[in-house]
């Protein structure tokens, strides 16, 4: 008798759990073709967002190209370090050494370290590049002050490498305070827009001084 039970019971066994495996299967099935669904639609709907995207970038580069924008230059990082400080009389300017083989610095290169900008190249020595810096009386940076919105053009001053200068061109509408960010705006081509350039320090009738 026990043995006809273990065999009956081992048969029920057999096809309850067959049949179990193939609801496990039904279902699985069922739920992947409806995440397939809906994978479908939500790609459906980026293809269409990017086509949209892809119309207004090519409208907006359509736009700059008319009113004469300069494209701003991409910004490829090369590590490097700082080999030598005041080595120009006439320039508030640094040299750097570029710290393993890459595609080499290049003229107008903007120079940033993780608080922000420092200058930009201003000229090449194969590995080595001259740095001039923020302060620079010969220094121009677009720039944009957040959160106000308000742009205008960062001057160096000639503090000895301060990297201190003044904020040119505001109006009385800007809205500027102390300790508001200073970015670039990515105007004018020199430098790609949102690097960090400093945070204001004071605000005169004039001008906003930034360092």
């Amino acid at each position: 008798v026990l043995r006809a039970a273990g065999f009956i019971q081992w048969g029920v066994t057999i096809v309850t759990r067959g049949g179990l495996d193939a609801y496990d299967r039904y279902v699985a099935l069922w739920q992947l073709e409806a995440g397939s669904e809906r994978l479908r639609r939500e790609n459906a709907t980026l293809r269409e967002n990017n086509g949209i995207l892809t119309a207004w970038a090519q409208g907006s580069q359509r736009l700059e190209r008319e009113l004469g924008f300069h494209p701003t230059p991409d910004l490829k990082m090369v590590p490097a370090e700082v080999v030598g400080r005041g080595v120009s009389p006439f320039f508030e300017v640094l040299r750097v050494r570029q710290r393993r083989p890459g595609p080499p610095p290049y003229v107008g290169q903007p120079v940033v370290v993780p608080e922000g900008l420092v200058g930009k190249v201003r000229r090449v020595y194969g590995a080595y590049a001259d740095v001039l810096l923020l302060d620079d009386v010969e220094s121009r940076v677009k720039v944009i002050v957040q959160p106000g919105g308000a742009e205008g053009e960062l001057r160096g001053q000639g503090r000895g490498g301060l990297l201190a200068g003044r904020i040119e061109y505001l109006t009385t509408r800007d809205l500027v305070r102390p300790g508001d960010g200073v970015y670039t705006s990515g105007m004018g081509g020199g430098y790609p827009a949102d690097l960090r350039v400093g945070t204001v320090s004071q605000v005169s009738v004039t001008a906003a001084a930034g360092y």
